[in-house]
């Protein structure tokens, strides 16, 4: 398998910017208490955290190379919904990927906190660990040690409710990627915007090029090309992309049909449709069901037993 693709500075640049992300950020922390990041997926912005023994060490100058280790593990979530590792404080953290298609393109990051009231044995080991790095000061040990017992503490139970939080977040900033355009320009023209904003309304009805091109104000051959030039993809695919993203919506209920959800979103024949969403989303309808329920499943079994 190979690794991850970077995230391009775009990417993330438009998932920081969101109104999605800003007004669930703000949520998340207020309801939660806790911090939420967003990384790339070479992680290079590896810890936000507010964690107080995060930034005593940090306000050491440290580079606090045991935690970069943990962090590591983070990026193993190919084919994973979300991953959760404790770090050499015994501080939990998880990473929950954003995928555009099948390529991962960032991540959701929280955590930094304890999964059981902290003792004084798990903070002699944290300390011997920190002494390995010559920048270690002694004269910080009890600005260290007052700051790791303020630590917070979250139950198992809590944090995966948290957890699947953010999993659900993280599928709708993934939409909202597909969605969006991929510009190749700094500004989308305003009649390609009433375009989109039709075809997406529209999803579950046939495509019309001639509405579209009365929507623009355009030939159909004049559109087509300036439809492709300023989102890199054509009339038709953007159309089939927004019923994929509607499809996939849906397909997070265990209650309704393939077939069903295929006439929902406008496909006339499950056939069609199968070829469509294995295209765009990069695995089969079914596939993709099983592997979001099967998530919920295991985080259903995980609160089960620590109850």
């Amino acid at each position: 398998m190979h690794p991850p693709e970077p995230l391009p500075n775009p990417v993330l640049s438009k998932l920081l910017q969101s109104a999605a992300f800003e007004r669930y950020g703000r949520a998340f922390r207020k309801a939660t208490g806790l911090s939420l990041w967003l990384a790339g997926a070479d992680n290079a912005q590896s810890c936000l955290s507010s964690n107080p023994f995060c930034l005593t060490v940090n306000g050491q100058g440290q580079s606090c190379e045991a935690c970069e280790k943990a962090h590591t593990g983070l990026r193993a979530t190919e084919a994973v919904e979300s991953l959760t590792v404790k770090c050499f404080a015994n501080l939990r953290e998880t990473a929950v990927p954003i995928w555009l298609g099948k390529t991962l393109v960032a991540h959701l990051r929280t955590g930094q906190v304890f999964s059981s009231v902290p003792t004084e044995e798990n903070f002699a080991t944290a300390v011997a660990i920190l002494r390995e790095d010559p920048q270690f000061r002694e004269t910080d040990l009890d600005d260290l040690k007052k700051s790791y017992f303020a630590g917070k503490v979250v139950s198992d139970e809590h944090y995966n409710a948290i957890v699947d939080l953010l999993v659900l977040f993280a599928m709708q900033l993934s939409c909202e990627l597909e969605r969006q355009p991929v510009v190749q320009n700094p500004t989308v023209p305003e009649p390609i915007q009433r375009v989109c904003l039709h075809l997406r309304k529209t999803f579950d009805q046939p495509f019309s090029l001639l509405e579209a091109s009365r929507l623009a104000g355009m030939s159909a051959h004049h559109l087509c090309s300036v439809f492709k030039s300023a989102t890199g993809t054509t009339l038709t695919e953007f159309h089939n992309r927004e019923r994929i993203l509607q499809a996939k919506r849906r397909l997070t209920s265990r209650y309704v049909r393939v077939s069903e959800v295929a006439l929902d979103v406008g496909f006339g024949s499950l056939s069609q449709f199968n070829r469509s969403f294995q295209k765009y989303a990069g695995e089969s309808p079914t596939d993709f069901r099983k592997r979001v329920l099967a998530h919920h499943h295991l985080q259903k079994q995980s609160r089960i037993r620590q109850s």
